[in-house]
């Protein structure tokens, strides 16, 4: 897998870069236009003083807006927290990883743990944090967060979130800024309508003897990207089925979506367009 791969460095490294991104690259309009900056750390950090001691691989890369504070600040906290949001981004970074350390050694210096001198690689872990743009307009800039840990166990987790922020107050929207009250039921009925066109299936029971969990808990999660097309919803691992099947990206066209959107809904825009 290509996360537990890329740790080939134990000491620090930092790449600035600089990029523009923008919704569509055969335009210049530049209110659309986003200055980024990115910064990849790799370290190393060790459980005890000892050069043979286990540790945690530690790997963060941040892309983030580079003069807009306001979007910065809520890039900050979506990746590292409320606590550490008024950082600059390397100072967040800094502190977030120092804080990972600790975690790490309070939850694995215990003496049951070393007295008893387990074997390495159960002590050892694996910690990546990466962000990235996934659409951009001049209303919306839309990133998603992956964070992948590895503890020794059979196998790591990965978990990645969608966050749509307004680039006008760095909000975050939520389903309730867009759909009507009550609009749970009819989602999920649209979720697995989409998810089953998607894999080619013709009812929920399809789903099931495939390997997913029981269709009429497929709820929405408020995990979920906004585009030009429609809605993208994101079910992370044993959410809707079992771990094999990996995170499940189930695309909704907004024409579905319309009978539930509020009528001053942000992204009735798109539909208009049409």
């Amino acid at each position: 897998m290509k996360y537990k791969d890329s740790f080939m460095m134990p000491t620090v490294m930092v790449i600035i870069l600089t990029a523009i991104i923008g919704c569509n690259r055969n335009k210049t309009n530049v209110s659309t236009a986003i200055d980024l900056d990115t910064i990849t750390s790799l370290e190393s950090l060790p459980l005890l003083a000892d050069a043979d001691t286990p540790s945690m691989e530690v790997s963060i890369n941040y892309i983030f807006p580079k003069e807009d504070t306001l979007l910065q600040k809520k890039f900050n906290s979506l990746m590292f927290g409320d606590s550490l949001s008024d950082m600059k981004p390397a100072d967040a970074i800094r502190v977030y990883t120092k804080q990972l350390g600790s975690k790490y050694r309070d939850d694995n210096t215990s003496a049951e743990l070393t007295d008893n001198k387990l074997p390495s690689f159960l002590l050892d872990q694996t910690f990546e944090l990466n962000d990235s743009i996934v659409y951009s307009d001049d209303q919306w800039i839309n990133i998603l967060v992956t964070n992948y840990i590895e503890e020794g166990g059979a196998h790591g987790s990965c978990t990645r979130n969608f966050f749509n922020i307004s680039r006008k107050n760095a909000t975050v929207v939520e389903e309730q800024d867009l759909f009507n009250e009550g609009y749970e039921d009819e989602l999920s009925k649209i979720i697995v309508e989409c998810l089953l066109k998607q894999l080619g299936k013709q009812s929920p029971s399809d789903l099931e003897s495939e390997g997913f969990f029981d269709s009429e808990k497929i709820r929405p999660n408020r995990n979920f990207s906004i585009n030009e097309k429609g809605l993208t919803y994101c079910f992370n691992e044993y959410e809707i089925a079992p771990y094999a099947f990996g995170t499940i990206y189930v695309f909704i066209p907004y024409e579905r979506l319309e009978p539930i959107l509020k009528q001053d809904s942000p992204i009735k825009k798109f539909i208009s367009q049409k």
